[in-house]
C-alpha cells in the first residue's frame, strides 16, 4: 500500500514537474533608435510587430514543432548566460535584439545581442522567429 502511495505521489509530482516546463511562448525584439520589431509566437496565434503596427495570425503548426524540439535540445536555465558573438549594436550598426521563452513557471531571457548574430546556442531558434519579421 504504501509503494503504491509513494509511486502514484511521484508520478504526480513528474508530471507537474513536466507541466511547468510546457513553452507557452517564444519571442524576439529586435531595436535601435527610430526602428523597432518584435515577434511573439504562441501555439495558436503569432503577433509581429514592426514600428508599432501590430499583426496577427494563426500560428504555423510545423513552426510551433520545429521550435518546441529545437528549445528541448537547450538548457533554458543557461539562456542568461550565453554571450554574444559581435558587438556593433553599442555603436547602431545592428540592432540590439533579444530572446525570452516563456514556459508555465518562468520566463528566460537572452542577454542583448546583434540583430542578425545570436548566440550559436540560440541560432537555430532565432532564425525560425526572425522568419515572420519584415525585410530590412
Amino acid at each position: 500500500m504504501v509503494k503504491t502511495l509513494v509511486f502514484l505521489l511521484l508520478s504526480f509530482l513528474s508530471c507537474i514537474g513536466f507541466q511547468d516546463n510546457e513553452i507557452l511562448s517564444f519571442e524576439y525584439g529586435a531595436s535601435t533608435r527610430g526602428l523597432s520589431m518584435k515577434v511573439i509566437i504562441r501555439k495558436d496565434s503569432t503577433f509581429v510587430w514592426d514600428q508599432g503596427k501590430e499583426t496577427k495570425m494563426k500560428t504555423s503548426r510545423p513552426d510551433w514543432v520545429l521550435l518546441n524540439q529545437r528549445i528541448a535540445q537547450f538548457d533554458l536555465k543557461k539562456m542568461e548566460l550565453l554571450e554574444a558573438p559581435t558587438e556593433e549594436r553599442y555603436s547602431d550598426k545592428a540592432l540590439s535584439a533579444k530572446l525570452i521563452v516563456t514556459t508555465k513557471s518562468h520566463s528566460y531571457e537572452s542577454n542583448e545581442f546583434d540583430h542578425g548574430n545570436s548566440p550559436e546556442e540560440i541560432n537555430n531558434i532565432v532564425e525560425v522567429l526572425t522568419l515572420y519579421l519584415p525585410s530590412e
